[in-house]
């Protein structure tokens, strides 16, 4: 029926891993992205498991090789505010 997902769970559309610090110590965890649009940029949404719960984050590139936006964490001690990712 197309390129459009009409059912189910959204197909990502990339995976990593991505490191954050929680609870002072360096924590790495598998993470899957997919690409979105907000207005007339393009949007990269992540999303990691980790053992303590999930992070997500929302990413708009600002010039090559840096991401800048906004994260959250489900866990009250995680990682949250703004985000900037480089290269």
């Amino acid at each position: 029926m197309g390129p459009a997902q009409l059912l189910g769970q959204r197909v990502p559309g990339l995976a990593g891993v991505m490191t954050s610090t929680i609870g002072g110590n360096a924590v790495s965890s598998g993470v899957t992205g997919w690409l979105g649009s907000r207005g007339p940029a393009v949007t990269l949404l992540l999303e990691a498991r980790t053992p303590h719960g999930t992070q997500q984050l929302s990413l708009t590139r600002v010039q090559p090789g840096r991401l800048v936006g906004q994260g959250e964490s489900s866990f009250p001690w995680g990682p949250r505010g703004e985000v900037e990712l480089t290269r």
